[in-house]
């Protein structure tokens, strides 16, 4: 492969102008791998670790009341399983407000369920932790240097089948204009 490489760069009478055009998409491929791939991974990944810290401010815990009975979990004891409930809160304004949330398995109606909602008071998911956040920019992070790498390997590979289709096209032609004059047969 590096024959190849450096074979295209040398200054040769065979060498061709395709030859000189895949040694720079060669060049060109390189340069998306060691700096673009790395670059887009490490933006995305900050950005996407950002915006999920973001999201977490304004989020506060609360308590909610639990208003219905939940499922027994199968295996009979809570086992983490978790169950979409009417709950009932008061928000900041004193209000009482009332909607679904998330609840453990094992909430008795009437008690106390824990709770996150927004400066308005509206129910929110709960915030990722810092770790989270940050595990999931590094693994979109991820994704995005490998998505450039595949594009880029992608274009390189197209353009040099066309580069190779080109050069057939052409010993093709040159084929058909020399072989008379070799053999009577062609």
């Amino acid at each position: 492969m590096s024959r190849k490489m450096l074979w295209r760069w040398r200054r040769n009478p065979l060498r061709r102008r395709s030859d000189r055009a895949e040694a720079w998409l060669g060049v060109a491929t390189v340069v998306v791998l060691a700096v673009g791939a790395p670059a887009a991974g490490a933006a995305t990944g900050a950005g996407v670790s950002s915006a999920l810290l973001r999201s977490a401010e304004g989020v506060s815990p609360a308590t909610a009341v639990l208003e219905e009975s939940l499922p027994v979990p199968d295996g009979g004891g809570p086992g983490g399983a978790r169950y979409l409930a009417e709950v009932r809160w008061t928000g900041p304004d004193g209000e009482a407000r009332s909607g679904e949330a998330w609840v453990g398995a094992g909430a008795e109606p009437g008690g106390s369920v824990p709770v996150w909602v927004d400066a308005d008071g509206e129910l929110r998911d709960p915030p990722l932790t810092p770790a989270a956040a940050y595990t999931a920019g590094a693994l979109l992070g991820g994704s995005a240097a490998a998505g450039v790498c595949l594009v880029a390997l992608g274009v390189r590979g197209g353009a040099c089948a066309r580069l190779d289709a080109g050069r057939a096209r052409r010993w093709e032609r040159e084929w058909a204009r020399v072989a008379p004059q070799w053999s009577p047969r062609a």
